[in-house]
């Protein structure tokens, strides 16, 4: 046996050696002498399509999987390099290397095939906090432009003098109660609205002032011009718009989109990976990486979890001059819009998205980023398994150490060993400081406040037992009675039996943490 392997299994790899080929040098890794390998004549279920080394031997071919297999033959899963015939749009026609062993690198083109290889096992020659040497892309994918409802759909306002009343409705101008035509921007905005009209985000009155205010005031976010005057001046209540027509248009279209023959949803299918093909990958450092998500947000009304107070507010359209390209200085830069520029090109190695740009409510960045499948992302799950190996080795000690912080006269190291107590025990999230009416009330471990907590030195016939009851992450609430050791039940009680500061969560989160 050589490792786990067999020697039968060595001998079958040695047999792929081609005899012709002059011996390798030695390796100084393994310090004996290794053979080239003759690389097999089609690869990928039998596509019939032949290694681009199969005409000369690649050392650099060999290393991307073929030593181990000479070395120990062929182990439960194969890892030899696999190829996989990839079209790609006839656009792209930037010469780029996706195998090192192809003279020149493969054209980008239709018959261009990729070379699926192991990122683990490439070589790192990157320097500290460089990402990537070579990214191109064809940027994001916009939201095509709003198209107004059919005539024979009406917004009703239940007003004294109503505007531009449409024959096609029925109903004659400037009669009470009739039909309102709208602008362009303000019929889009009310579409928002009645696409959620049986949604339980529209009973609530946060949800509808927010929208009330900012359809009034605020169209011109969506297509360069607000409400007019005169719409203003009629459009003053929501509880006298009437949505249901709308409303029933939208819902009428999806069950006709449900409705579509099986030939009809395959065209559209196929109309969707076209657009995959052509928006929905790039190419990394000679790889071609699925993207994420290539599509902006549409436009709409941000609608937030739990009760939060923005919800109801108009996200405006995201335009290209709104957005950040991201990509190599050597790449081809992608192409906006017609009639359109991009906000910025730039060459950042040190960041891992392609393009960027910043959403109006909650003014927070939002970003394009690979497929949780790239090497990239890859890298990073990887990065975060490694912390949690090295934790292993390390967690006996950091619990020894809160235990004993329970007993320290500072204040703060009290604080934090509570609060690390509970993060080991009960997996809290750790939390952080926001700023009050921003974003909604939701708290972690080091955010908690005393309304947070009860402590019960006996319920449910356990000892020392802490209550929980608040909003975590996207305003799920979170109940739970746990019995805790003593010592760390103590450190919230003082002597009149109240919640004691060191259970009053950490009024500064981010000082508890670090400090």
């Amino acid at each position: 046996m050589v490792g786990r392997f067999s020697l039968p299994g060595l001998r079958r790899a040695e047999r792929r050696v081609r005899p012709d080929a002059p011996p390798r040098p030695p390796d100084p890794a393994e310090g004996r002498q290794l053979s080239p390998v003759r690389w097999p004549k089609t690869l990928g279920g039998g596509s019939g399509r032949a290694h681009p080394c199969s005409s000369q031997t690649s050392d650099r071919c060999i290393r991307a999987g073929w030593e181990r297999t000479l070395l120990f033959g062929f182990p439960k899963r194969d890892l030899r390099p696999q190829m996989q015939h990839v079209p790609f749009p006839d656009r792209w026609t930037t010469r780029a290397p996706s195998h090192p062993c192809s003279p020149g690198g493969p054209h980008l083109g239709v018959s261009s095939p990729t070379v699926v290889l192991f990122w683990w096992e490439e070589e790192k020659e990157s320097p500290g906090g460089v990402k990537w040497t070579q990214l191109e892309h064809r940027g994001p994918w916009f939201v095509p432009p709003y198209e107004p409802l059919p005539e024979g759909v009406c917004f009703y306002y239940d007003g004294e003098d109503c505007l531009g009343g449409s024959s096609d409705c029925g109903q004659g101008p400037s009669a009470p109660g009739k039909p309102v035509k709208l602008s362009l921007a303000a019929e889009e905005v009310a579409t928002f609205y009645g696409k959620m009209l049986d949604h339980e985000y529209t009973t609530k009155e946060v949800f509808q002032n927010n929208f009330f205010s900012d359809w009034r005031k605020n169209a011109c976010l969506i297509l360069g011009q607000e409400m007019t005057a005169e719409e203003r001046k009629v459009i003053k209540h929501l509880d006298k718009c009437d949505f249901t027509e709308i409303h029933r248009y939208f819902v009428d279209r999806t069950a006709a989109r449900k409705a579509l023959s099986k030939e009809e949803k395959q065209k559209l299918k196929e109309e969707a990976e076209k657009l995959q093909q052509e928006f929905g990958y790039c190419i990394l450092d000679g790889h071609r990486e699925k993207i994420g998500n290539f599509k902006t947000e549409p436009p709409g009304l941000f609608r937030g979890r739990g009760d939060h107070p923005k919800m109801g507010m108009l996200k405006r359209r995201v335009l290209p001059e709104d957005v950040t390209i991201n990509c190599s200085r050597d790449s081809k830069v992608p192409e906006p819009p017609v009639g359109h520029r991009w906000k910025e090109v730039r060459c950042d190695r040190t960041v891992t998205w392609l393009a960027a740009w910043t959403e109006n409510v909650q003014n927070s960045i939002k970003y394009i980023m690979l497929n949780p499948s790239s090497k990239l992302k890859g890298e990073r799950d990887w990065e975060k398994y490694e912390v949690a190996r090295r934790l292993k080795g390390v967690v006996g000690e950091i619990r020894s150490q809160y235990r004993a912080d329970w007993k320290s006269p500072e204040m703060k190291a009290r604080q934090r060993a509570v609060a690390l107590y509970f993060i080991d025990k009960l997996a809290l999230r750790a939390g952080h400081e926001k700023e009050e009416g921003e974003t909604a009330d939701t708290v972690g471990c080091c955010s908690l406040r005393v309304e947070h907590i009860r402590l019960h030195p006996e319920a449910d016939g356990r000892p020392y037992v802490v209550e929980f009851d608040f909003l975590g992450k996207d305003s799920i609430r979170y109940y739970n009675r746990v019995p805790v050791e003593k010592a760390a039940w103590l450190q919230g009680q003082t002597p009149g039996g109240r919640t004691g500061p060191a259970l009053q969560g950490a009024s500064a989160a981010t000082a508890l943490l670090v400090g």
